[in-house]
């Protein structure tokens, strides 16, 4: 039975029983109203073009958790965003800095660089993605830092990809919708992705 916000519970203080209503208790790791509130949860069982999430209102911090994602193979996991509900998507604007380094058998390289044109979660199209992202959504202004790694089997070797990045796109309006699709068509094909909102205040 799942608990609702009018359902009363009891709490017991001193020896003294009281009951109170679930609206009223604090929440989020202890003492106050401060915390992490899972927003929404995708999984992708089957192959899709984009995932969209709503950016609420009430939140202007959020964090969002990449498990498992795979893509069709060759291309790059994009982020865009929206300002109208999702009837359209800014895909150029966004000035960001990216720090990698590829490992695959004996060999390494790494890459650095900055693209002022669209955000890329990662620089190749591959398996088994995961990514920890926090986004700052205020006004007319998105920005975001990511940390990523991406295994990635190909020709018989293992690849290993990590990566560091952070971004902004000052936009219309405040952000609304953010998109993952797979840069130049195509579609992800697994994974799962969380969306937290954080509360700041206690």
């Amino acid at each position: 039975m799942a608990v609702t916000s009018t359902d009363l519970l009891v709490i017991e203080r001193g020896g003294t029983l009281y009951k109170a209503p679930v609206s009223e208790l604090p929440s989020g790791g202890g003492g106050g109203a401060a915390g992490l509130t899972l927003l929404q949860k995708e999984t992708i069982t089957t192959a899709v073009a984009a995932v969209d999430f709503d950016i609420p209102s009430g939140y202007s911090n959020f964090i969002i958790r990449i498990n498992g994602m795979s893509l069709d193979a060759g291309r790059r996991l994009q982020m865009t965003v929206s300002t109208d509900g999702g009837s359209s998507f800014l895909t150029g604007g966004y000035n960001s800095e990216i720090l990698g380094k590829w490992m695959g058998g004996s060999s390494s390289s790494t890459y650095a660089g900055e693209d002022a044109d669209q955000f890329y979660l990662t620089t190749h199209g591959d398996d088994n993605i995961y990514a920890n992202m926090g986004l700052t959504v205020i006004a007319d202004m998105i920005g975001f830092d990511v940390a990523a790694s991406v295994k990635a089997v190909g020709g018989g070797t293992s690849y290993f990809y990590t990566a560091e990045g952070t971004g902004a796109r000052i936009t219309s309006a405040r952000t609304d919708v953010i998109r993952f699709a797979r840069n130049g068509g195509g579609n992800i094909t697994g994974g799962t992705i969380f969306l937290y909102g954080l509360k700041e205040s206690v």
